[in-house]
């Protein structure tokens, strides 16, 4: 097993608190963490239940629900691409 398939393995609740961890930290830009939880969970129904339970988790804490809302749309959001150089 290679680190992608080890990552990809893990719980999905294991991945939710990536983010909830990420979210209280912020260490991390948003594009990056949005790779990351592509990398995690590849497939688009998988990344949603990885969401919701980490929207579940910060919402339980006490986060603002505006501030969770924010922070998980950012990572839905595509972002812009690049223009390659040259």
């Amino acid at each position: 097993m290679n680190e992608l398939e080890a990552m990809r393995a893990l719980s999905p609740e294991t991945k939710a608190l990536v983010l909830v961890s990420e979210f209280e930290l912020r260490r991390m830009p948003t594009f990056q963490l949005r790779a990351v939880l592509e990398g995690l969970a590849p497939d688009a129904e998988e990344r949603k239940a990885v969401m919701d339970m980490a929207e579940r988790r910060l919402r339980e804490s006490g986060h603002p629900p505006e501030q969770v809302a924010a922070f998980l749309t950012g990572l839905l959001a595509t972002a812009p691409p690049q223009p390659l150089p040259g």
